[in-house]
Protein backbone atom coordinates (compact mmCIF):
# COMPACT_ATOMS: atom_id res chain seq x y z
CA UNK A 1 0.00 0.00 0.00
CA UNK A 2 1.49 3.42 -0.90
CA UNK A 3 2.54 5.75 1.87
CA UNK A 4 0.08 8.67 2.29
CA UNK A 5 1.56 12.08 1.46
CA UNK A 6 3.42 13.69 4.33
CA UNK A 7 3.56 10.50 6.40
CA UNK A 8 6.82 8.71 7.18
CA UNK A 9 6.98 4.95 7.63
CA UNK A 10 7.83 5.19 11.37
CA UNK A 11 4.80 7.43 11.93
CA UNK A 12 2.57 5.01 10.05
CA UNK A 13 4.02 2.15 12.10
CA UNK A 14 2.94 3.99 15.24
CA UNK A 15 -0.49 4.47 13.70
CA UNK A 16 -0.76 0.74 13.00
CA UNK A 17 -0.01 0.13 16.68
CA UNK A 18 -2.91 2.39 17.55
CA UNK A 19 -0.70 5.15 18.93
CA UNK A 20 -2.37 7.74 16.74
CA UNK A 21 -5.39 7.31 18.99
CA UNK A 22 -3.57 8.16 22.18
CA UNK A 23 -4.01 11.70 23.46
CA UNK A 24 -0.42 12.70 24.18
CA UNK A 25 0.16 16.42 23.86
CA UNK A 26 2.91 15.76 21.29
CA UNK A 27 4.61 12.86 19.57
CA UNK A 28 7.75 13.43 21.60
CA UNK A 29 6.01 11.61 24.44
CA UNK A 30 5.42 8.65 22.12
CA UNK A 31 9.11 8.61 21.20
CA UNK A 32 10.11 8.61 24.86
CA UNK A 33 7.69 5.78 25.58
CA UNK A 34 9.22 3.72 22.78
CA UNK A 35 12.71 4.38 24.18
CA UNK A 36 11.57 3.08 27.55
CA UNK A 37 10.15 -0.09 26.00
CA UNK A 38 13.36 -0.58 24.02
CA UNK A 39 15.48 -0.31 27.14
CA UNK A 40 13.23 -2.77 28.94
CA UNK A 41 13.48 -5.22 26.06
CA UNK A 42 17.27 -4.84 26.03
CA UNK A 43 17.42 -5.62 29.72
CA UNK A 44 15.28 -8.72 29.23
CA UNK A 45 17.43 -9.99 26.34
CA UNK A 46 20.58 -9.30 28.34
CA UNK A 47 19.21 -11.26 31.27
CA UNK A 48 18.57 -14.44 29.29
CA UNK A 49 21.43 -14.21 26.80
CA UNK A 50 23.98 -14.48 29.60
CA UNK A 51 22.49 -17.77 30.73
CA UNK A 52 22.16 -19.15 27.22
CA UNK A 53 25.74 -18.26 26.36
CA UNK A 54 27.10 -20.40 29.22
CA UNK A 55 25.15 -23.46 28.16
CA UNK A 56 26.95 -26.22 26.15
CA UNK A 57 24.59 -28.27 24.05
CA UNK A 58 26.93 -31.26 23.72
CA UNK A 59 27.92 -31.39 27.38
CA UNK A 60 27.31 -34.62 29.26
CA UNK A 61 24.24 -34.82 31.41
CA UNK A 62 26.08 -34.28 34.68
CA UNK A 63 27.89 -31.23 33.32
CA UNK A 64 24.61 -29.82 32.04
CA UNK A 65 23.05 -30.31 35.49
CA UNK A 66 26.02 -28.54 37.08
CA UNK A 67 25.68 -25.66 34.64
CA UNK A 68 21.98 -25.37 35.38
CA UNK A 69 22.71 -25.26 39.12
CA UNK A 70 25.37 -22.60 38.58
CA UNK A 71 23.00 -20.60 36.41
CA UNK A 72 20.31 -20.89 39.08
CA UNK A 73 22.72 -19.53 41.71
CA UNK A 74 23.74 -16.70 39.37
CA UNK A 75 20.18 -15.88 38.38
CA UNK A 76 19.55 -13.38 41.20
CA UNK A 77 22.69 -11.50 40.18
CA UNK A 78 21.62 -11.39 36.55
CA UNK A 79 18.14 -10.35 37.61
CA UNK A 80 19.58 -7.49 39.63
CA UNK A 81 21.62 -6.40 36.63
CA UNK A 82 18.53 -6.46 34.45
CA UNK A 83 16.52 -4.45 36.97
CA UNK A 84 19.38 -1.96 37.26
CA UNK A 85 19.50 -1.50 33.51
CA UNK A 86 15.75 -1.07 33.37
CA UNK A 87 15.86 1.46 36.20
CA UNK A 88 18.63 3.36 34.46
CA UNK A 89 16.59 3.51 31.26
CA UNK A 90 13.46 4.67 33.09
CA UNK A 91 15.47 7.30 34.93
CA UNK A 92 16.90 8.58 31.67
CA UNK A 93 13.41 8.91 30.21
CA UNK A 94 12.15 10.78 33.28
CA UNK A 95 15.17 13.07 33.14
CA UNK A 96 14.52 13.85 29.48
CA UNK A 97 10.89 14.63 30.26
CA UNK A 98 11.89 16.95 33.09
CA UNK A 99 14.47 18.73 30.93
CA UNK A 100 12.12 19.20 27.98
CA UNK A 101 9.01 20.13 29.98
CA UNK A 102 8.56 23.87 29.94
CA UNK A 103 6.99 25.66 32.89
CA UNK A 104 3.48 26.82 32.13
CA UNK A 105 3.54 30.55 31.47
CA UNK A 106 0.09 31.57 30.35
CA UNK A 107 -0.87 34.78 28.63
CA UNK A 108 -3.30 37.21 30.24
CA UNK A 109 -6.93 36.44 29.45
CA UNK A 110 -9.06 38.83 27.38
CA UNK A 111 -12.24 40.05 29.05
CA UNK A 112 -14.89 37.34 29.10
CA UNK A 113 -12.43 34.48 28.55
CA UNK A 114 -11.91 31.63 30.99
CA UNK A 115 -9.50 28.69 31.17
CA UNK A 116 -11.01 25.63 32.80
CA UNK A 117 -8.79 22.85 34.23
CA UNK A 118 -9.47 20.13 35.15
CA UNK A 119 -10.43 18.44 32.94
CA UNK A 120 -7.29 18.44 30.83
CA UNK A 121 -7.45 16.24 27.71
CA UNK A 122 -10.91 16.85 26.18
CA UNK A 123 -12.11 15.07 23.04
CA UNK A 124 -15.87 15.70 23.26
CA UNK A 125 -18.16 18.44 24.53
CA UNK A 126 -21.96 18.79 24.51
CA UNK A 127 -24.64 21.03 26.05
CA UNK A 128 -27.62 19.94 28.14
CA UNK A 129 -29.70 22.86 29.47
CA UNK A 130 -27.42 24.54 32.03
CA UNK A 131 -24.87 21.71 31.98
CA UNK A 132 -21.77 21.33 29.82
CA UNK A 133 -20.65 17.72 29.41
CA UNK A 134 -16.95 17.23 28.68
CA UNK A 135 -15.30 13.90 27.95
CA UNK A 136 -11.78 12.72 27.27
CA UNK A 137 -9.02 10.33 28.21
CA UNK A 138 -9.73 10.43 31.95
CA UNK A 139 -13.52 10.24 31.79
CA UNK A 140 -16.38 12.70 32.19
CA UNK A 141 -16.63 16.17 33.70
CA UNK A 142 -19.80 18.23 34.04
CA UNK A 143 -19.51 22.03 34.13
CA UNK A 144 -21.95 24.76 35.07
CA UNK A 145 -22.87 26.66 31.90
CA UNK A 146 -23.06 30.01 33.68
CA UNK A 147 -19.82 29.94 35.64
CA UNK A 148 -17.69 27.17 34.17
CA UNK A 149 -17.39 25.57 37.61
CA UNK A 150 -17.31 21.80 38.04
CA UNK A 151 -20.48 20.04 39.19
CA UNK A 152 -20.76 16.79 41.07
CA UNK A 153 -22.73 14.46 38.79
CA UNK A 154 -22.30 10.82 39.73
CA UNK A 155 -22.72 8.05 37.19
CA UNK A 156 -23.02 4.70 38.95
CA UNK A 157 -21.19 1.59 37.84
CA UNK A 158 -17.79 1.16 36.26
CA UNK A 159 -15.92 4.38 35.63
CA UNK A 160 -16.11 5.67 32.08
CA UNK A 161 -12.78 6.45 30.42
CA UNK A 162 -11.54 7.26 26.93
CA UNK A 163 -14.60 9.30 25.95
CA UNK A 164 -14.70 10.01 22.20
CA UNK A 165 -18.16 11.50 21.65
CA UNK A 166 -21.21 12.75 23.58
CA UNK A 167 -24.78 12.97 22.24
CA UNK A 168 -27.40 14.83 24.28
CA UNK A 169 -31.10 14.14 23.61
CA UNK A 170 -33.30 15.96 26.12
CA UNK A 171 -32.76 14.31 29.50
CA UNK A 172 -30.65 11.52 27.99
CA UNK A 173 -26.89 11.59 27.51
CA UNK A 174 -25.23 9.03 25.23
CA UNK A 175 -21.51 8.55 25.79
CA UNK A 176 -19.14 6.79 23.36
CA UNK A 177 -16.05 5.51 25.14
CA UNK A 178 -13.39 2.81 25.02
CA UNK A 179 -15.69 0.09 26.37
CA UNK A 180 -18.68 0.84 24.15
CA UNK A 181 -21.66 3.17 24.69
CA UNK A 182 -23.33 4.26 27.93
CA UNK A 183 -26.79 5.82 28.20
CA UNK A 184 -27.18 8.09 31.22
CA UNK A 185 -30.30 9.78 32.53
CA UNK A 186 -30.37 11.40 35.95
CA UNK A 187 -32.44 9.39 38.37
CA UNK A 188 -32.38 6.31 36.12
CA UNK A 189 -30.03 3.30 36.09
CA UNK A 190 -27.33 3.63 33.44
CA UNK A 191 -27.42 1.30 30.45
CA UNK A 192 -24.28 -0.01 28.80
CA UNK A 193 -24.11 -1.19 25.19
CA UNK A 194 -21.19 -3.30 24.04
CA UNK A 195 -20.43 -6.61 22.37
CA UNK A 196 -23.02 -8.28 24.62
CA UNK A 197 -25.68 -6.17 22.90
CA UNK A 198 -24.48 -6.83 19.37
CA UNK A 199 -21.92 -4.05 18.97
CA UNK A 200 -18.44 -4.95 17.71
CA UNK A 201 -15.91 -5.43 20.51
CA UNK A 202 -13.70 -2.47 21.34
CA UNK A 203 -14.29 1.27 21.67
CA UNK A 204 -17.14 3.35 20.33
CA UNK A 205 -15.78 6.34 18.40
CA UNK A 206 -18.73 8.48 17.32
CA UNK A 207 -22.51 8.92 17.68
CA UNK A 208 -25.33 10.27 15.51
CA UNK A 209 -29.14 10.11 15.66
CA UNK A 210 -30.66 10.25 12.18
CA UNK A 211 -34.02 11.66 11.10
CA UNK A 212 -35.65 8.25 11.26
CA UNK A 213 -34.72 7.94 14.92
CA UNK A 214 -31.95 5.37 14.44
CA UNK A 215 -28.82 5.64 16.55
CA UNK A 216 -25.58 5.28 14.59
CA UNK A 217 -22.41 4.26 16.41
CA UNK A 218 -18.99 4.50 14.81
CA UNK A 219 -16.61 1.69 15.74
CA UNK A 220 -13.27 0.31 14.59
CA UNK A 221 -15.06 -2.39 12.61
CA UNK A 222 -17.75 -0.34 10.91
CA UNK A 223 -20.87 1.75 11.52
CA UNK A 224 -23.43 0.08 13.76
CA UNK A 225 -27.03 1.23 13.63
CA UNK A 226 -29.47 0.51 16.47
CA UNK A 227 -33.19 0.24 15.96
CA UNK A 228 -34.75 -0.88 19.21
CA UNK A 229 -32.89 -4.01 20.25
CA UNK A 230 -31.67 -4.73 16.72
CA UNK A 231 -28.12 -3.88 15.70
CA UNK A 232 -26.84 -3.92 12.12
CA UNK A 233 -23.21 -3.35 11.17
CA UNK A 234 -22.17 -1.62 7.94
CA UNK A 235 -18.64 -2.36 6.72
CA UNK A 236 -16.53 -1.67 3.62
CA UNK A 237 -18.34 -4.58 2.00
CA UNK A 238 -21.50 -2.42 2.16
CA UNK A 239 -19.84 0.74 0.86
CA UNK A 240 -17.82 2.31 3.69
CA UNK A 241 -14.48 3.76 2.68
CA UNK A 242 -12.87 2.38 5.84
CA UNK A 243 -13.96 0.11 8.71
CA UNK A 244 -12.98 2.75 11.29
CA UNK A 245 -15.72 5.36 11.69
CA UNK A 246 -14.40 8.28 13.74
CA UNK A 247 -16.92 10.86 12.51
CA UNK A 248 -20.67 10.62 11.89
CA UNK A 249 -22.82 13.43 10.49
CA UNK A 250 -26.21 13.89 8.81
CA UNK A 251 -26.55 16.87 6.50
CA UNK A 252 -29.61 18.96 5.63
CA UNK A 253 -30.49 16.69 2.69
CA UNK A 254 -30.67 13.66 4.96
CA UNK A 255 -27.43 12.14 3.69
CA UNK A 256 -25.29 10.40 6.29
CA UNK A 257 -21.54 10.96 6.23
CA UNK A 258 -18.94 8.58 7.65
CA UNK A 259 -15.34 9.69 8.15
CA UNK A 260 -12.27 7.70 9.12
CA UNK A 261 -9.24 9.35 10.73
CA UNK A 262 -6.97 6.40 9.97
CA UNK A 263 -3.83 7.64 8.17
CA UNK A 264 -3.59 4.44 6.12
CA UNK A 265 -7.21 3.43 5.58
CA UNK A 266 -8.99 6.75 5.89
CA UNK A 267 -11.66 8.14 3.64
CA UNK A 268 -15.10 9.65 3.50
CA UNK A 269 -18.38 7.91 2.66
CA UNK A 270 -21.89 9.22 2.01
CA UNK A 271 -25.08 7.23 2.32
CA UNK A 272 -28.11 8.83 0.66
CA UNK A 273 -31.20 6.64 0.69
CA UNK A 274 -29.53 3.33 -0.18
CA UNK A 275 -26.72 4.64 -2.40
CA UNK A 276 -23.15 4.72 -1.13
CA UNK A 277 -20.52 7.14 -2.46
CA UNK A 278 -16.90 7.35 -1.33
CA UNK A 279 -14.53 10.31 -1.57
CA UNK A 280 -10.76 10.47 -1.25
CA UNK A 281 -7.71 12.53 -2.12
CA UNK A 282 -8.30 11.68 -5.76
CA UNK A 283 -11.74 13.35 -5.62
CA UNK A 284 -10.41 16.62 -4.20
CA UNK A 285 -10.17 16.04 -0.45
CA UNK A 286 -7.17 17.71 1.19
CA UNK A 287 -6.30 14.39 2.87
CA UNK A 288 -7.88 10.96 3.35
CA UNK A 289 -7.73 11.15 7.15
CA UNK A 290 -11.08 12.66 8.23
CA UNK A 291 -11.30 14.40 11.61
CA UNK A 292 -14.55 16.40 11.62
CA UNK A 293 -17.61 17.37 9.57
CA UNK A 294 -19.97 20.36 9.75
CA UNK A 295 -22.46 22.11 7.48
CA UNK A 296 -22.79 25.87 7.26
CA UNK A 297 -25.99 27.84 6.92
CA UNK A 298 -25.43 28.21 3.17
CA UNK A 299 -25.44 24.41 2.77
CA UNK A 300 -21.69 23.95 2.23
CA UNK A 301 -20.25 20.85 3.85
CA UNK A 302 -16.92 21.44 5.61
CA UNK A 303 -14.62 18.51 6.33
CA UNK A 304 -11.54 18.68 8.54
CA UNK A 305 -8.70 16.47 7.28
CA UNK A 306 -5.05 15.74 7.83
CA UNK A 307 -2.36 13.68 9.46
CA UNK A 308 0.99 14.96 10.67
CA UNK A 309 1.86 18.05 8.65
CA UNK A 310 -0.35 17.47 5.62
CA UNK A 311 -4.06 18.23 5.27
CA UNK A 312 -6.52 21.10 5.34
CA UNK A 313 -10.21 21.97 5.29
CA UNK A 314 -12.23 20.63 2.36
CA UNK A 315 -15.56 22.07 1.19
CA UNK A 316 -18.29 20.32 -0.79
CA UNK A 317 -21.03 22.30 -2.54
CA UNK A 318 -22.95 19.22 -3.59
CA UNK A 319 -21.04 18.84 -6.83
CA UNK A 320 -17.33 19.47 -6.39
CA UNK A 321 -14.68 19.71 -3.69
CA UNK A 322 -12.32 22.59 -2.92
CA UNK A 323 -9.77 22.90 -0.13
CA UNK A 324 -7.76 25.42 1.88
CA UNK A 325 -4.65 24.74 3.90
CA UNK A 326 -1.74 26.28 5.75
CA UNK A 327 -0.49 27.99 2.60
CA UNK A 328 -3.86 29.78 2.43
CA UNK A 329 -3.48 31.21 5.93
CA UNK A 330 -4.69 28.44 8.23
CA UNK A 331 -2.93 28.01 11.57
CA UNK A 332 -1.71 24.51 10.75
CA UNK A 333 -1.83 21.86 8.08
CA UNK A 334 -4.05 19.36 9.87
CA UNK A 335 -7.57 20.61 10.59
CA UNK A 336 -8.80 18.92 13.76
CA UNK A 337 -12.25 20.56 14.07
CA UNK A 338 -14.69 22.66 12.04
CA UNK A 339 -17.44 24.85 13.49
CA UNK A 340 -19.64 27.77 12.46
CA UNK A 341 -20.86 30.12 15.18
CA UNK A 342 -24.18 31.96 15.16
CA UNK A 343 -22.51 35.10 13.75
CA UNK A 344 -21.32 33.17 10.70
CA UNK A 345 -17.66 32.87 11.64
CA UNK A 346 -15.90 29.64 10.71
CA UNK A 347 -13.58 28.17 13.33
CA UNK A 348 -10.96 25.73 12.04
CA UNK A 349 -8.97 24.08 14.81
CA UNK A 350 -5.51 22.72 14.06
CA UNK A 351 -3.70 19.91 15.85
CA UNK A 352 -0.62 21.81 17.00
CA UNK A 353 -1.01 25.48 16.10
CA UNK A 354 -4.21 26.91 17.59
CA UNK A 355 -7.37 27.80 15.73
CA UNK A 356 -8.14 29.91 12.65
CA UNK A 357 -11.22 32.15 12.60
CA UNK A 358 -12.59 32.99 9.14
CA UNK A 359 -14.77 36.10 9.01
CA UNK A 360 -15.53 38.29 6.02
CA UNK A 361 -12.43 37.28 4.12
CA UNK A 362 -10.17 37.75 7.17
CA UNK A 363 -8.22 34.95 8.80
CA UNK A 364 -7.31 35.39 12.46
CA UNK A 365 -5.26 32.84 14.37
CA UNK A 366 -5.81 32.30 18.09
CA UNK A 367 -3.35 30.34 20.26
CA UNK A 368 -2.52 29.99 23.97
CA UNK A 369 -0.47 33.16 23.49
CA UNK A 370 -3.79 34.96 23.03
CA UNK A 371 -5.65 33.23 25.88
CA UNK A 372 -6.69 29.80 24.57
CA UNK A 373 -6.30 27.01 27.09
CA UNK A 374 -4.66 24.62 24.59
CA UNK A 375 -3.15 24.39 21.12
CA UNK A 376 -5.46 21.71 19.72
CA UNK A 377 -9.18 22.54 19.60
CA UNK A 378 -10.90 19.17 19.18
CA UNK A 379 -14.54 20.23 19.36
CA UNK A 380 -16.63 23.38 19.83
CA UNK A 381 -20.18 24.21 20.90
CA UNK A 382 -22.07 27.46 21.44
CA UNK A 383 -24.75 27.77 24.12
CA UNK A 384 -28.05 29.63 23.95
CA UNK A 385 -26.43 32.80 25.33
CA UNK A 386 -23.84 32.77 22.55
CA UNK A 387 -20.99 31.63 24.81
CA UNK A 388 -18.40 29.51 23.00
CA UNK A 389 -16.94 26.38 24.60
CA UNK A 390 -13.75 24.94 23.13
CA UNK A 391 -12.54 21.47 24.13
CA UNK A 392 -8.76 21.13 23.79
CA UNK A 393 -5.93 18.78 24.69
CA UNK A 394 -5.26 20.86 27.82
CA UNK A 395 -8.64 21.93 29.16
CA UNK A 396 -11.69 23.94 28.12
CA UNK A 397 -11.84 27.55 26.97
CA UNK A 398 -15.01 29.53 27.69
CA UNK A 399 -15.41 32.66 25.56
CA UNK A 400 -18.34 34.98 26.22
CA UNK A 401 -17.71 37.13 23.13
CA UNK A 402 -14.73 36.65 20.81
CA UNK A 403 -15.35 39.84 18.80
CA UNK A 404 -13.22 42.27 20.91
CA UNK A 405 -10.19 39.95 20.94
CA UNK A 406 -10.50 39.26 17.23
CA UNK A 407 -10.77 42.99 16.50
CA UNK A 408 -7.68 43.75 18.59
CA UNK A 409 -5.70 41.09 16.75
CA UNK A 410 -6.79 42.45 13.37
CA UNK A 411 -5.71 45.96 14.40
CA UNK A 412 -2.32 44.74 15.67
CA UNK A 413 -1.70 42.65 12.58
CA UNK A 414 -2.48 45.56 10.27
CA UNK A 415 0.03 47.87 11.97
Amino acid sequence: MPTPPGSSLPVLFLADLGLERTEFADRGAIALAIIAWGLALFALIRLFSVGLATRTVTAPLDEAISEIRALTRAFPLQLCKGIAQLGLGAGLVLLLIMLTKRPREEAPLPDGWLRIRPPEECSAIALQDDLVWVGGRDGLTVLDRHSGGRLNVEISGQRIRGVKDILVEGPQVWIAHYRGVTLYQRGQPRRDYNSLNGLPPGPALSLCRDREGRLWIGTQEGAAVMEGDTVRLFTPADGLASPEVDVLFQDSSGALWFGSASPRRGGLSRLLNTKWTTYSLADGLAHDSITSIAQTTDGILWVGTGFGHVGGASRFDGTAWSSIGKSDGLAGAKVRSVFQDRDGRMWLGSEYDGITVLEGGRKTILTPDHGLVGWEVKEMVQDKDGVLWLATEDGVSRIVDPAPALKDLDVNNSQ
